[in-house]
Formats: structure tokens, C-alpha cells, sequence
């Protein structure tokens, strides 16, 4: 790896443990982890944390693609 948090390297590590589908596993765990948090931030008595819910749609803008650049061959 030659930068960090290099996505590509991030692919290849995957693929070398024999995850193939790293994009998608990657595609299905941030969605379950952000349904997850907004979840978890609606039960709780804290308003702060619902800033998350407003939030969430910038996180995906900057998360989702970088997502797609883990195989970007597909």
C-alpha cells in the first residue's frame, strides 16, 4: 500500500482473504450500519445525536462512492 486508506488496497486485501465480493459486502454493511445508528439515535433520549439523521445524506455523498472505487472494474 502506497497512501493511506488506499480503497484499492483495501479490494485487494479483501480479495487475497477470499472475499470476492468486497464492493457489495461493503454496499450491504454501510447501508445495515447507517439504518443501524439512525435507528439507535431515534431511541435515545439525546437530541444531539438526531443531527445524525440530517446528516445521513452527506455521510452517503461522501461514503457510497468510495464504495464504488473498491472494484472499479465492475
Amino acid at each position: 500500500m502506497e497512501k493511506p486508506f488506499d480503497l484499492k488496497a483495501l479490494g485487494e486485501e479483501l480479495k487475497g482473504n477470499g472475499l470476492e465480493l468486497a464492493e457489495e459486502s461493503a454496499k450491504i454493511a454501510v447501508k445495515s450500519v447507517l439504518n443501524w445508528i439512525e435507528k439507535s439515535v431515534a431511541l435515545t433520549e439525546n437530541k444531539f445525536d438526531d443531527f445524525f439523521v440530517v446528516a445521513r445524506p452527506q455521510i452517503e455523498a461522501v461514503v457510497n462512492p468510495a464504495v464504488e472505487k473498491i472494484n472499479p472494474q465492475d
